[in-house]
C-alpha cells in the first residue's frame, strides 16, 4: 500500500474521531441543559398535558408530574392521569411518559412512551372465533380507530396486568397473574410483544405479533426457553389435567380475519409429565389417586390448520416420548388428524403406550375403561392405520403388531396379537397372524400360557348388543394344543354369555395344572389335582360350555360344561402320603363342579382292576374312590410300607414277609380341606394260600386265607386259617379302632396246637428249655400293644400265652417234669420288652410266679409252689423260690442250676443259672436224690457273696450244699446224714407186664459175652445232661443204703466235655468198704449213661445181704468183689437190669442158711438155688438137712441187655462142690441154668440156697431159695437143669453119676 492512501486513511480516522468526539459533547451539552430544565416541566404541567392530547387526540390530564433523566431521556411520572372525556373517561392513576431522545431520532422508533402498571386486561373470543383484547388505557370514540390514539402516544408499554382469556371452548375463564405488554402502532401495522407470568417466580412465556390494521391478519409467535409448565398448569384446569416439566416451546401462527388458521409448533420438553385432576384411579384400600404420566424427554413437530367451515387437520411429523429405561422412543410420527364435518386418521406406526395413557388421563374416557387402560397398560404398534367417516357411517383397518396388554384386577393379559383388522359400525374381523402369544390370568390361571395363536376373530352388533366370536381358532403350545370355536356376547344382562367348543390334542396330563381355574376351584382342590396327575397322556379331549360366565360352574343348573378326556399310561399320586398309581388308564370327565374318574392300573407292583369315583364339587372338595385290585400279599407289603401305616406300624411291616395271592376292594373317601373333616378309608382284603412271616419271632404262617377288614382308625381279621409248624390254626389280628378296646393300639392273637419245641425254638432266652420239652398242645398266643398318649411313649405290649400243656412232656427235675398225656394249665403274661413291665406266670397249681427284668436281663422275682394264694412282694434282684411242692429233683435242679447260659458267638459261657436265684425256702413232701426219694425236706437256698448255699432238712437228710459263683470251683457238700432209702436190685416184676414172660431160650454165657454192647451201641434212656454238672466235693458222715450203714462216705468229681468224672467215691465203716470211679457221660441230647468200676469188701456176706433186707439166707462169709461196667442213666439209676459188664466175687468161709421157697432165689435170681436144695434133700438127705457150709465161693458174671451169664460159679465146701453155669434173664425173670453137685467122701454135702451180695451200686451176691431140709441119702455126682420163671422153676435131673471121660460141654437149655 503507498504512502498517499495510508495519509488519507490517518486522515479519515481522525476526522471520524474528532467528528464522533464533537457529537458527544454536543449532546452532553444538550442532555446538560435540558436536565436544568426538569423542574420548569414540573412546575408546568399542563402544557405536557396540552402536548400529550395533542399527540394522542383525547383529553389528557393529571394532577401532578415529577421528572427525571435516564438512560434513555427524560422520564416524567405522572400523577391523576386520565384519558378521554364524560362516560369513555379512563382513570389511569398513576403513569410514567418516556421521551426517548436517543432512539427517537432514529427511523421507525417512538420518540415517547406511556407506560402504566397495574391494568386488568381481557383476551376473549367471540362466537364467530374473532379475538379482541380489552383493557387498555384508552377507549377509541365514535368513529376513531383507537390505534390511532395509539399511534400518537408512540408506544404503549404495560407492566404487571392481570390478563382474563375467555373463549367459547372454554368451561371458565383463564387468569394470567402477571402479563408485560408493549403494543406499537405503525400506520396499518400493528406490532405487539408481550411476555406472560402463570408463576411470578418462573420463566414467562413470550409472544410476538404483527398483524394489519385492515383485516386483522398476520403472524404470531408465542414461545419460551425452560418453561416451568407445572406454572402453567392451573391454566389448563377446564382440561382436567396437570402439567409438570420445563423445556422449550415455538408456536408460530397465522391469522386471517382475527381467526387463526394455521399452527406450527415444535418443543423440546425434559422433563414432561401430565396428570388428571381429578382422582379417578381406586386404590386396593378404595382410595382415589391420579397417577401421571411422565416422560424423559418429549419432542414435538407438527402443524395444525384450519378453515372457515370449521374443518382441521392436524399433521405431525415427529412425535417422540422418551420413557425413563427405555433406549427407544415411543412414535407417533406421520400422524395425521382431521376432524370437522367428517373425520379421518392416518398412521404409518401408531405406538399405543402414549395414546393409552393420553386416554387414560383424559375424562372423557369412561372410568371402567381409564381403569382398564391403566391397570392393563396396552402397548404394542397400530401400523399402516386408515379410519375415515361421519357420525352415521364410518370404516377403517390397521395392522396389529406384537399387541399387549397385562393382566389386571381378576382381568386376564395378552401378549403376542398380531394381525390385520378391518371394521366399520357394524363390527370388524382381525384375522391373527400365526406367531408365539403369552396369556395371562392372575387369580385364575397360575402360571402364564405360552403358545402360537392362530385363526379368525369377529365382533359385531345385533339387537342385545355386541357379540365377540372366534372361528377355528388354533392354539399351540409346547405341550397343549386345541382347536376350538366361541361366541362371548354382551348382552342387556349382569354378565356375558360364553359358548365355547374345543377339541383337545393328544396332551401330556401335566400340561393340565396350567389350566385350573382358582377362584371358581378350592385351593386344596387344585393342590390335589396338581400333586395327583404326575405323568401321562391326555387323548380325545372336548371340552363344551354354555352359559354366563357368572353362573359358573353352573352348580344350580343355570350352565353347562363338559369335560372329556382319556388319560393314557398316566402316573396318579392319590394321596402323597402313598405311592403313586401307574400305568393308569382312565376316563376323566369334568362337569363344572366337580369331576370323575373311571379306569384301572397299579399301584406300588400291585394291579388295580378298578378304580372309580372323583370330587363331586371342588368348592367343598373331597376325593371318593372305589378301588378293587387282585394282587400279590408281596406287593400289598411293599404298598404298605411306602403309605402312612408305615409310621405307626413301619417296624412291624419291614420284619414282616408276605407272600401269595391278595384282593383288595376298598373305598377312599379323603376330604382335601381340614374343615370337611377326617379321611375314611374302608375296605377289604382277601388272602387265599399267603404266607406271612417275622423273622424276629421266628414266626411264619403258611396257607393263610380268610379275609381283613380295613378303614383309616385300623384293620380286623376275621379268623384267617393259617398253618403254623406245620399245624393248622387260627389267627386273628386287629389295629386301631378294630381293636375294641381305646387303650389299646393292637392286638393279635393266635390259636391252635403247635408242637411246643417250635415255640421254644423262637425266644432266644428259651433255648435252655429246648432238650427238655416235647409234643405238641393247644395254644392261645396274644399279644396286646398299647395305644400311647400324644406326646408321649406308648406303655409297652404285652404277651399273653394260655395253654392246658395237654399232649406236652416237661423233661425237668421234679417237680416241673410231665408226661405229656398229663394236662397242665398255663398262662404266662410278659411285656415287650420284657425289660418293660411285669412278667407273670401260673402253672395250675403247681405253681406261680411274679417278676420284673430289667434292662440287661437282669431277673426280680418270686416263685410261689403250690397253690396258696396272696401277694407276691417283689425282691430287689434275684428270683425268691419259696412254698410247697410235692417233689423236688434235687440233683436235677443242682445240675440245671449249675449250668451257664450260653454268652455271645466266641465269647465264653455266661454265669450260672443259680446266679439268678436270691434265695428259696420250700417243704418239699419227696425229695428226689440221685433217683432215692428222702420224705418232708425242708429245702432252703440263700445267696452269700461269692456262693449259694443249699440247705436239706428232713428226716433221711441233714446237710449244705454249697454253690460258687467261680465257674472252675466246685459245689460243696457236708452232711451229717444222708440215709438213702432201700433200692430193688434188679428191675420190673414182669408179673406187671406179661408181655416181658416168653418161652425164648435164653443165651448161653458165650452168646452174653459176645453180645454185651459197645459203648455207643444202646438206645439212651432219657435223662439229665452230666455234661451240667459242676465239680462236687462232699463229704457224709453218715452214709446209708437202705438198712445198710455205710459210715463216713467221700466224693470227689470233676466236669470234662463229655461229662463228669468221677475221680473217687468211697466208704469206710464198721465191717464195709467200698471205693469206686468212673464217668457219667452224655451220648447224646438227654441221655445219659454212668461208667463205673467198683471195688467192695464185707467182713460178712450174711450182714451184707441182711441191710439189704436179705437176713437169714447167709452166715458169715467174708466177701470181696469188682463190679466193673456201664448202665444206661445217672448212676443213681443202677439196677441190675440195665447194668452192662462184669462182676466178679470171692466168699470166704461160711455157710447157706435155711430159705423157704420162693424167698430170695426170687428176689435176685442170679443163680436158681430155690428149687435145687428140695432136690439136694430128696437125693443127699443125710448131708443137707440143715443147711450148706462152704469155704470159699468165688465166680464172674457178664451182664448184656438184661441178661446175667456165667460160665462157672464154684462154690466149694467140706461136704461137696456145686458148680453153677448158664444164664438168667433179669428182665423177664427166667431161668437157663446148669448145676453140677459133687458130693465129697466123708463129708456132709449141706445144699446151696442162694448167693446175694455186693454193696450199693453194684449189687452183687447169690442168695439161696430154698433151705436143705433132708441130707444126702447117696454120695454121687447128680447135674441139674433149672428153666422158668424165678417164682416157679422146673428142675430136671440129666445127669447122675460120675461125668463122662471127656469133660463134659455146658448143656445148651
Amino acid at each position: 500500500m503507498g504512502s498517499p492512501l495510508r495519509r488519507r486513511i490517518r486522515h479519515a480516522r481522525r476526522f471520524v474521531g474528532y467528528g464522533l468526539l464533537v457529537v458527544l459533547i454536543l449532546l452532553a451539552t444538550a442532555v446538560g441543559a435540558l436536565n436544568q430544565l426538569l423542574p420548569l416541566v414540573e412546575r408546568n404541567p399542563a402544557r405536557v398535558a396540552d402536548w400529550l392530547s395533542e399527540r394522542i387526540g383525547q383529553p389528557v390530564a393529571f394532577e401532578g408530574a415529577r421528572g427525571e433523566w435516564t438512560r434513555r431521556g427524560p422520564r416524567f411520572t405522572l400523577r391523576g392521569l386520565s384519558i378521554g372525556a364524560g362516560e369513555r373517561r379512563l382513570q389511569i392513576g398513576e403513569a410514567e411518559l418516556l421521551v426517548a431522545v436517543y432512539s427517537g431520532l432514529l427511523p421507525g422508533e417512538p420518540l415517547t412512551a406511556l407506560k402504566v402498571r397495574d391494568l386488568s386486561l381481557v383476551l376473549e373470543q367471540g362466537e364467530d372465533r374473532r379475538w379482541r383484547l380489552a383493557g387498555l388505557p384508552f377507549e377509541p370514540a365514535p368513529g376513531v380507530d383507537p390505534l390511532d390514539t395509539l399511534q400518537g402516544l408512540g408506544e404503549l408499554q404495560v407492566e404487571h396486568a392481570r390478563l382474563t382469556v375467555r373463549s367459547p371452548a372454554l368451561r371458565g375463564p383463564l387468569e394470567l397473574p402477571r402479563v408485560d405488554l408493549r403494543l406499537r402502532v405503525d400506520g396499518d401495522e400493528v406490532r405487539a410483544g408481550v411476555r406472560a407470568w402463570a408463576d411470578p417466580q418462573s420463566p414467562p412465556l413470550t409472544a410476538v405479533a404483527e398483524l394489519r390494521r385492515g383485516d386483522w391478519s398476520g403472524r404470531l409467535w408465542a414461545g419460551g426457553e425452560r418453561l416451568d409448565l407445572s406454572a402453567w398448569s392451573g391454566l389448563m384446569a377446564d382440561t382436567g389435567l396437570v402439567l409438570a416439566g420445563s423445556g422449550r416451546v415455538d408456536l408460530w401462527a397465522g391469522i386471517q380475519g382475527q381467526r387463526v388458521t394455521d399452527v406450527r409448533s415444535r418443543a423440546d420438553l425434559a422433563p414432561l409429565a401430565l396428570g388428571a385432576r381429578r382422582p379417578w384411579l381406586v386404590g386396593e384400600d378404595g382410595s382415589l389417586a391420579s397417577p401421571p404420566v411422565a416422560y424423559e424427554r418429549a419432542n414435538l413437530l407438527a402443524r395444525w390448520q384450519a378453515n372457515e367451515e370449521g374443518d382441521w387437520q392436524l399433521h405431525a411429523p415427529e412425535l417422540h416420548f422418551h420413557e425413563p429405561g427405555r433406549s427407544e422412543p415411543h412414535r407417533l410420527d406421520g400422524l395425521w388428524l382431521a376432524g370437522g364435518r367428517r373425520f379421518a386418521l392416518q398412521a404409518p406406526r401408531l405406538d399405543l403406550v402414549p395414546v393409552r395413557q393420553w386416554a387414560a388421563l383424559g375424562g372423557q374416557v369412561p372410568d371402567g375403561l381409564r381403569q382398564w387402560l391403566h391397570r392393563a397398560a396396552p402397548e404394542g404398534e397400530l401400523r399402516n392405520v386408515r379410519a375415515e367417516g361421519d357420525e352415521t357411517a364410518w370404516r377403517g383397518e390397521a395392522a396389529l403388531a406384537d399387541l399387549a396388554w397385562q393382566a389386571n384386577a381378576g382381568r386376564p393379559g395378552m401378549q403376542g396379537l398380531a394381525g390385520h383388522a378391518a371394521f366399520d359400525q357394524h363390527g370388524g374381523v382381525l384375522q391373527l397372524t400365526r406367531g408365539p402369544a403369552r396369556f395371562e390370568w392372575p387369580g385364575r390361571f397360575r402360571a402364564p400360557l405360552e403358545f402360537e395363536l392362530g385363526g379368525l376373530l369377529g365382533w359385531w352388533r345385533s339387537e342385545d348388543g355386541w357379540t365377540l366370536g372366534a372361528s377355528g381358532l388354533q392354539v399351540r403350545g409346547a405341550d397343549f394344543g386345541t382347536h376350538l370355536r366361541a361366541e362371548l356376547a354382551f348382552g342387556s344382562g349382569d354378565s356375558p354369555r360364553l359358548d365355547l367348543a374345543a377339541d383337545v390334542d393328544t396332551t401330556p396330563v401335566t400340561a393340565a395344572s396350567r389350566f385350573w381355574v382358582e377362584g371358581k376351584m378350592s385351593p386344596n382342590a387344585i393342590d390335589w389335582l396338581d400333586t395327583a396327575l404326575v405323568e401321562g397322556e391326555v387323548r380325545e379331549g372336548r371340552v363344551s360350555l354354555g352359559g354366563e360366565l357368572v353362573n359358573w360352574p353352573f352348580r344350580d343348573g343355570d350352565g353347562r360344561f363338559d369335560a372329556r378326556a382319556k388319560v393314557a399310561q398316566a402316573r396318579v399320586r392319590f394321596n402323597p402320603e402313598w405311592p403313586d398309581a401307574e400305568s393308569m388308564e382312565l376316563e376323566v370327565a369334568f362337569d363344572g363342579p366337580g369331576m370323575t374318574l373311571e379306569g384301572a392300573g397299579a399301584i406300588a407292583g400291585n394291579t388295580v382292576d378298578r378304580v372309580a369315583g372323583g370330587i363331586a364339587d371342588f368348592k367343598d372338595p373331597r376325593l371318593l374312590l372305589d378301588v378293587r385290585s387282585s394282587t400279590r400279599a408281596e406287593n400289598l407289603q411293599a404298598l404298605m410300607l411306602a403309605s402312612p401305616l408305615a409310621q405307626e406300624h413301619g417296624e412291624h411291616l419291614r420284619q414282616a414277609r408276605l407272600a401269595g395271592g391278595a384282593r383288595v376292594e376298598m373305598v377312599l373317601d379323603l376330604p382335601l380341606a381340614e374343615r370337611l373333616g377326617g379321611r375314611r378309608i374302608e375296605g377289604r382284603l382277601d388272602l387265599a394260600d399267603a404266607r406271612l412271616a417275622d423273622p424276629r419271632w421266628q414266626v411264619e404262617f403258611t396257607g393263610v386265607s380268610g379275609r381283613t377288614q380295613f378303614s383309616a382308625g385300623g384293620f380286623y381279621t376275621q379268623d384267617l386259617q393259617v398253618s403254623f409248624d406245620g399245624r393248622p390254626g387260627v389267627f386273628n389280628l386287629a389295629v386301631g379302632h378294630d381293636t375294641d378296646d381305646p387303650a389299646l393300639a393292637a392286638r393279635a392273637r393266635l390259636q391252635g396246637e403247635f408242637p411246643i419245641a417250635g415255640l421254644v425254638a423262637r425266644h432266644e432266652p428259651l433255648h435252655w428249655l429246648q432238650p427238655h420239652v416235647a409234643g405238641a398242645a393247644r395254644w392261645d398266643i396274644r399279644v396286646d400293644v398299647p395305644a400311647g398318649a400324644p406326646g408321649k411313649p406308648a406303655p409297652p405290649s404285652r404277651l399273653r400265652v394260655d395253654s392246658d400243656l395237654a399232649g406236652v412232656a416237661l423233661a425237668l427235675p421234679a417237680p416241673l417234669a410231665k408226661p405229656a398225656e398229663v394236662g397242665l394249665p398255663m398262662r404266662l403274661d410278659v411285656p415287650l420288652p420284657v425289660s418293660a413291665g411285669e412278667v407273670q406266670l401260673r402253672l395250675g397249681e403247681l405253681a406261680r410266679m411274679r417278676g420284673r427284668f430289667g434292662e440287661q436281663g437282669e431277673l426280680a422275682g418270686v416263685l410261689q409252689m403250690g397253690d396258696e394264694e396272696g401277694s407276691l412282694d417283689l425282691p430287689d434282684s434275684g428270683l425268691v423260690v419259696e412254698g410247697r411242692s410235692p417233689t423236688l429233683d434235687a440233683a436235677g435242679w443242682m445240675a440245671f442250676a449249675s449250668a451257664r447260659e450260653p454268652a455271645g458267638e466266641g465269647a465264653p459261657g455266661g454265669e450260672p443259672r443259680a446266679a439268678l436265684l436270691r434265695s428259696v425256702d420250700l417243704q418239699v413232701a419227696t425229695l428226689d436224690l440221685m433217683g432215692s426219694p428222702f420224705a418232708d425236706t425242708r429245702v432252703r437256698l440263700w445267696r452269700q457273696p461269692q456262693l449259694l448255699q443249699l440247705s436239706l432238712d428232713g428226716p433221711g437228710v441233714a446237710g449244705t450244699v454249697e454253690v460258687p459263683s467261680a465257674a472252675d470251683a466246685p459245689v460243696r457238700g457236708r452232711f451229717a446224714r444222708l440215709h438213702w432209702p432201700g433200692k430193688a436190685m434188679l428191675g420190673q416184676d414182669p408179673s406187671t407186664d406179661p408181655g416181658l414172660v416168653g418161652p425164648e431160650r435164653l443165651a448161653t454165657p458165650g452168646e452174653s459175652q459176645a453180645a454185651l454192647p459197645a459203648a455207643e451201641a444202646e438206645e439212651p434212656a432219657p435223662g439229665q445232661d452230666p455234661a451240667s454238672m459242676p465239680a462236687l466235693d462232699f463229704e457224709i458222715t453218715d452214709l446209708r443204703v437202705g438198712d445198710l450203714q455205710l459210715g463216713e462216705a467221700q466224693l470227689r468229681a470233676q466236669p470234662h466235655a463229655q461229662g463228669l468224672r468221677i475221680e473217687r467215691f468211697r466208704t469206710r465203716s464198721q465191717g464195709y468198704t467200698l471205693d469206686a470211679s468212673g464217668d457219667w457221660r452224655r451220648t447224646s441230647a438227654g441221655h445219659s449213661r454212668s461208667e463205673f468200676v467198683v471195688d467192695f469188701t464185707a467182713d460178712a456176706l450174711g450182714n451184707l445181704l441182711t441191710a439189704f433186707g436179705l437176713g437169714g439166707m447167709v452166715k458169715d462169709g467174708p466177701t470181696k468183689a469188682r463190679l466193673d461196667g456201664y448202665w444206661q442213666g445217672s448212676p443213681g439209676e443202677f439196677s441190675l437190669a440195665r447194668f452192662n459188664g462184669r462182676f466178679r466175687v470171692e466168699v470166704g468161709e461160711g455157710a447157706l442158711l435155711e430159705v423157704e421157697p420162693g424167698g430170695g432165689g426170687r428176689v435176685l435170681g442170679l443163680i436158681s438155688l430155690a428149687e435145687i436144695p428140695r432136690r439136694l434133700t430128696l437125693d443127699f438127705k443125710d448131708f443137707f438137712s440143715k443147711g450148706f457150709g462152704f469155704n470159699s465161693m468165688a465166680g464172674e458174671f457178664v451182664f448184656a441187655n438184661g441178661m446175667a451169664s456165667t460160665d462157672l460159679l464154684e462154690i466149694n465146701g467140706p461136704a461137696a462142690e456145686i458148680r453153677v453155669s448158664g444164664s438168667t434173664d433179669l428182665r423177664r425173670q427166667q431161668y437157663d441154668q446148669r448145676i453140677e453137685v459133687l458130693p465129697k467122701a466123708g463129708g456132709v454135702l449141706p445144699a446151696i440156697g442162694a448167693i446175694a451180695g455186693g454193696p450199693v451200686g453194684a449189687a452183687v451176691g447169690a442168695v439161696a431159695q430154698a433151705v436143705l431140709q433132708q441130707p444126702l441119702k447117696e454120695a454121687a455126682r447128680t447135674v441139674y437143669h433149672v428153666t422158668g420163671p424165678w417164682g416157679d422153676p422146673q428142675v430136671e435131673v440129666i445127669e447122675k453119676g460120675p461125668p463122662p471121660q471127656a469133660p463134659a460141654q455146658p448143656r445148651q437149655p
